[in-house]
C-alpha cells in the first residue's frame, strides 16, 4: 500500500471516531439497518445535522445508503469498519503520547459556493424562501422534517420534529432584500458552530441567474463538521433547490 493510501486510511479513521454523534450512530446500525428518519429520530439534532455526520460515514465507506422506494436504508458495513477501528488502534499504539490524531481545528473559516439558475430571480427567491420546505429534504427519506423559514427580518428557520413543537433553530434572518439577499445567523442545526449564512441573488443575461452562498463560522470548527457542512450544501443547493426550480 502506498504511503498516500495509508494515509488516507488514517485520516478516514479518525473522522470516523472523533465525533460521539458517529460513534452512536455505527452503534444503532450494528443492531440493524435503519431508515434516515428512524436514525434522527434517536438524536436530540436536527435532521440537517445527523445528515451530515451520515455523510461522513457514507465517505468513509462504513455506511452505505439504500433507496428503496420512498425508503433510504442505512446499512453498516462490518468489514469495512473493522478496518478503520484497527487504523485507529495502531494510531494510538504508535503515538508518543498514546493519544491518537486529533481532528483539526479550523479558525474563522468559511464555505463558498456559487451556483447558476435557468429562473427568475424573484422565483429563486421564493424557492430559498416561500417554498423552502418542498425542497429541503427532497428523496432524503419517506418522512421528512419539515423545514420552515419565516421570510422576514428577525423571522426564524427551524425544523420540527413532531406535532408537539419539538424541534431545533436552525438560525434567524438578520439580512433581507426581496430577490436579492438573504442573511441568517444560527448554529444551522448542527452542535458545532455559530455561523453566518449569506444567500445573495445576481440576475445573468437569457434568464439566468446566480447564488452566491456563503457560510463563516464564528471562532472554531472541526475539519470533519466543516466538510460535511459543505457536503450538504452543496447537494441541498447543486441537486434539491435545482431539481425543485426546474419541476
Amino acid at each position: 500500500m502506498s504511503t498516500f493510501n495509508k494515509m488516507t486510511d488514517k485520516i478516514q479513521a479518525w473522522k470516523l471516531f472523533a465525533n460521539p454523534t458517529r460513534q452512536k450512530i455505527i452503534e444503532l446500525l450494528e443492531q440493524q439497518s435503519l431508515t434516515t428518519t428512524a436514525l434522527c429520530q434517536q438524536f436530540e439534532l436536527s435532521r440537517f445535522a445527523v445528515m451530515q455526520h451520515l455523510k461522513v460515514l457514507e465517505e468513509a465507506g462504513v455506511v452505505r445508503a439504500e433507496k428503496q422506494g420512498r425508503y433510504r436504508w442505512n446499512h453498516l458495513q462490518p468489514e469495512i469498519l473493522a478496518k478503520m477501528m484497527q487504523h485507529a488502534a495502531n494510531d494510538r499504539q504508535h503515538s508518543p503520547t498514546g493519544i491518537p490524531y486529533r481532528t483539526p481545528r479550523l479558525e474563522r473559516a468559511k464555505i463558498v459556493l456559487e451556483f447558476i439558475y435557468s429562473t427568475s430571480s424573484a422565483r429563486l427567491f421564493a424557492g430559498l424562501t416561500l417554498h423552502l420546505s418542498e425542497w429541503w429534504n427532497r428523496t432524503a427519506d419517506d418522512q421528512p422534517a419539515p423545514v420552515h423559514l419565516e421570510p422576514k427580518l428577525g423571522g426564524r428557520l427551524y425544523e420540527l420534529y413532531t406535532e408537539n413543537g419539538d424541534g431545533v433553530l436552525y438560525g434567524t434572518v438578520d439580512q433581507f432584500k426581496q430577490d436579492k439577499l438573504l442573511g441568517l445567523m444560527g448554529t444551522m442545526g448542527s452542535d458545532t458552530a455559530i455561523s453566518l449564512v449569506r444567500f445573495r441573488l445576481e440576475p445573468l443575461a437569457e434568464g439566468q441567474v446566480s447564488l452566491s452562498f456563503e457560510q463563516r463560522f464564528i471562532g472554531e470548527i472541526d475539519l470533519t463538521s466543516y466538510e460535511a457542512f459543505k457536503l450538504c450544501w452543496q447537494q441541498l443547493l447543486g441537486t434539491h433547490l435545482r431539481l425543485f426550480l426546474d419541476a
